[in-house]
């Protein structure tokens, strides 16, 4: 889903944890490899 992240201080941070399905698709998308979704 969109607007579970945001870029704050150019960080990805949680903002709407709740709406997150797991499905990785952040982890994939990141150019860096810097989110790592954890269960």
């Amino acid at each position: 889903p969109v607007e579970v992240l945001e870029i704050q201080d150019e960080k990805s941070v949680p903002v709407n944890i709740e709406e997150c399905l797991v499905c990785r698709a952040c982890e994939a998308e990141c150019p860096e490899g810097a989110i790592q979704v954890v269960e």
